[in-house]
């Protein structure tokens, strides 16, 4: 029987277990006892699975026991939890990163304002404190440490300082704002004067300025905030003490009277030029600068700062630098411009006088604060007797043909720049509304020409409107001179020679080489005596003379020649002369002072530098021995010709006078009677006119009696 095995000794069969028979062979039954093999050898290596504890294998059993390959202890380690773990890692040292890296402390706008003002009359004291608000911004995730100092300058002199102990910055404060009380009393004694002056009149304000540099620290950075560099202005109208307001106040129904010019120059010198030694007074020449005290020879009477300087560079094109830190600074001062014209005066679009002439009107629109007052210190546009500015009703007060034309010339160059450029209505800067009338360009035009000064800073030449030192007035024989210091940064008057207190300072323009005609047409003057004139003598041998001489019965008149050594000694002029050659250098030189009896040698030495094409044995500079001996006896022909070539030109004089309306002992009758107390007053441009044509009368007098002088000295 299949499954059953006999008993020995022939006992009955019995049931029992089948023998254990290997299975078929197959991949499957290797590949599970391949695993476990794998078991055991990591048991060995006590390399267990991941999760679970070592433990014994079953007892060894007769079976074989089978692990299909999706058992839990067959797959591989688990690495989710590793993986979050390094993000977290990951996570907290970016945060940390974040949290940790510095972001720069930033300062906004600083507002200053008054705490407390007074002053004392009687000590010629005041007392200024000052709050000071700066707002920080600390962006950073954790507190930051801010500490430093601020100063509060009237102008360059240093008035107080305040110092910022070290404050907390809370993190993220959007903004923390810090107070600081600065006392700004402490300036030197000749600047109290100007804040006094400035506080008293019209329009009450203080300009301070205020300077310094904050540090902050974050952890373990310190960090230099931005500089501060601002300004800021103070009213004064808490300044006053209770009787100066009584007094100021206006009574009911009284007039409100316009300030002197006096009092508007004490006001902008306390603003814009503090501290000087002169100040704005009537004067022989007008309008000008007088010394307050003794001035001795070297020292400075005004000092002007360049970021208070109307300045632009003649050519741009080959260098700006100068100009444009200048104009920088005027505008952190005073204000920004238009950028249409901050383009147009860094430009090289029109020269050096447009571009002046635009600003100057662009400020006479809008200017505020110390602006306003030196605009309305210039003078007015009836004022003005730059020949530009003459109507034509006026010209023929002028009493020149040569004046009348050249005016006229003038007028219509500046209506031709108005309407291209300024004109509001259809001029390339019309967005900036410069100029409605062609008159405000012509007012422009002549503050430009008559009261801008130019000098060579770093290279660049330059052409600036200084307030203040505008003022001086011209002579020929300054005792003050103008130029900019580069150690003081400001454009300054200085003293050339010893000045008494009264006396007035004056400059000299540098017009040494104009005539009157440029002296009217760029200024509106003209100088008694200019060397630069000269008569128009006529040789006779012009078309004019020979057409009238042969009309005549006369005949062909010779041209005139005279002998030059004769007219130098006739004149009193030999010794002047002496072996020089016939420039007159010397004899001009002796002649450069503002009294009637120089500008009479002046005329004298006009006359004969017109008569230069006429003259013969002109002394030679070889120093000859025969230079300064006596002229040789001239014939009876000889002397004859002398006598009518002088003559002849005398007469040419008188001619040009008679031809003129009136004489000149009525001119300055005009001029002496209108300058009498209470007499009938004239128009500016009416007695420059008068003044301008009585100046050429005396010329052509001077000329005439010194040829006469010289005919009737002539002698065989």
């Amino acid at each position: 029987m299949a499954g059953y095995t006999p008993l020995p000794g022939g006992g009955s069969p019995t049931l029992s277990e089948p023998a254990p028979t290997a299975p078929p062979f197959s991949d499957e039954y290797a590949q599970r006892s391949s695993l476990r093999d794998s078991w055991d050898r990591a048991k060995a290596r006590l390399r267990i699975p991941w999760g679970r504890a070592a433990q014994e294998p079953p007892p060894a059993s007769g079976y074989l026991t089978l692990i299909p390959l999706s058992d839990a202890r067959l797959q591989p380690r688990d690495t989710r939890l590793t993986a979050a773990f390094l993000l977290l890692f990951a996570c907290v040292v970016a945060g940390a990163v974040f949290v940790a890296v510095p972001r720069g402390v930033s300062v906004g706008e600083i507002s200053v304002i008054t705490d407390r003002m007074s002053w004392n009359t009687t000590k010629s004291t005041y007392q200024l404190r000052l709050l000071a608000r700066i707002p920080v911004f600390n962006p950073n995730y954790l507190a930051a440490t801010i500490e430093g100092e601020l100063k509060v300058l009237f102008y360059k002199t240093e008035a107080g300082r305040g110092a910022i102990a070290p404050f907390r910055l809370t993190p993220r404060a959007s903004p923390k704002f810090l107070t600081l009380t600065i006392d700004a009393s402490d300036v030197p004694a000749d600047y109290i004067l100007a804040i006094f002056s400035q506080c008293s009149t019209f329009p009450e304000l203080l300009i301070f300025f205020l300077k310094g540099r904050l540090t902050a620290r974050f952890m373990w950075q310190r960090q230099h905030l931005a500089e501060i560099n601002q300004y800021f202005m103070v009213s004064c109208s808490a300044l006053r003490s209770p009787s100066t307001r009584c007094r100021a106040a206006q009574a009911p129904g009284s007039v409100a009277t316009e300030p002197t010019f006096e009092a508007l120059y004490l006001q902008l010198a306390g603003v814009l030029a503090p501290g000087g030694a002169v100040a704005a007074a009537p004067t022989p020449l007008g309008r000008g600068l007088v010394a307050q005290q003794q001035i001795a020879q070297g020292a400075t009477l005004l000092s002007v700062d360049w970021a208070n300087l109307l300045c632009v560079t003649d050519e741009p094109a080959k260098g700006n630098a100068f100009g444009r830190r200048v104009l920088e600074d005027w505008q952190l001062l005073h204000g920004r411009l238009p950028p249409l014209l901050n383009r147009y005066l860094l430009s090289s679009d029109g020269d050096w006088f447009v571009r002046l002439a635009a600003w100057l009107l662009w400020l006479r629109g809008n200017a505020q604060g110390p602006w306003r007052l030196y605009v309305d210190l210039l003078p007015k546009e009836e004022d003005l007797t730059c020949l530009m500015n003459y109507r034509e009703g006026e010209l023929s007060e002028l009493q020149s043909p040569l004046l009348e034309s050249r005016a006229r010339l003038e007028r219509q160059q500046i209506t031709a720049l108005h309407e291209r450029l300024f004109c509001s209505n259809g001029g390339e800067l019309r967005a900036l509304k410069l100029s409605g009338r062609v008159e405000e360009t012509i007012w422009a035009a002549c503050m430009v020409n008559s009261r801008c000064f130019s000098d060579t800073i770093e290279g660049e030449v330059v052409s600036m409107m200084v307030p203040c030192a505008d003022m001086a007035n011209h002579v020929l024989t300054p005792n003050a001179g103008y130029a900019f210091s580069a150690a003081a940064d400001a454009f300054q008057l200085a003293a050339l020679k010893d000045i008494a207190a009264g006396a007035e300072a004056c400059i000299s323009y540098g017009c040494t080489k104009k005539d009157s005609e440029g002296l009217m047409r760029d200024y509106g003057f003209v100088i008694p005596g200019n060397l630069n004139d000269r008569v128009p003598f006529i040789a006779g041998d012009d078309i004019a003379s020979q057409l009238a001489a042969a009309s005549s019965s006369g005949g062909p008149t010779p041209r005139p020649s005279l002998s030059a050594p004769r007219l130098l000694a006739a004149l009193g002029l030999a010794a002047a002369a002496g072996t020089a050659r016939f420039d007159l250098t010397a004899a001009a030189a002796a002649t450069m002072g503002d009294g009637e009896q120089d500008a009479g040698k002046r005329r004298l030495l006009a006359t004969l530098l017109s008569l230069q094409p006429f003259l013969r044995d002109i002394p030679s500079s070889s120093g000859s021995s025969s230079s300064g001996s006596a002229p040789a006896p001239l014939s009876q022909a000889d002397l004859q010709r002398e006598r009518a070539s002088a003559a002849a030109l005398a007469a040419q004089a008188r001619a040009a006078l008679a031809r003129l309306p009136t004489t000149a002992d009525t001119d300055a009758a005009l001029l002496a009677a209108a300058a009498q107390p209470g007499a009938q007053p004239m128009g500016p441009r009416h007695r420059q006119a008068v003044a301008t044509r009585l100046e050429n009368k005396r010329l052509l007098a001077a000329a005439a009696e010194a040829l006469e002088q010289y005919g009737a000295a002539l002698v065989g």
